[in-house]
């Protein structure tokens, strides 16, 4: 488990709306990702997670989305 899942682990479902609100009003453009990530590791599911970013391009995209995701987060 890595550090976001385990910060998302210790939300409880108040936080959870809370954040996603925040994220929500953060987000500039309407094709932002950032949500769906979050949802993602919510679940722990590894294999959408992977299929979503399949090339090194995207992979690259990839881990900035999760950096922008932890930042938000911590």
């Amino acid at each position: 488990m890595n550090a976001i899942q385990e910060v998302i682990h210790l939300m409880n479902s108040e936080d959870i709306k809370a954040f996603n609100l925040y994220l929500d009003k953060k987000n500039k453009r309407k094709d932002v990702r950032n949500t769906d990530l979050f949802n993602l590791l919510k679940t722990d599911d590894i294999k959408s997670e992977k299929k979503s970013f399949p090339d090194k391009r995207s992979a690259d995209a990839h881990h900035a989305l999760r950096k922008r995701l932890y930042d938000g987060l911590v």
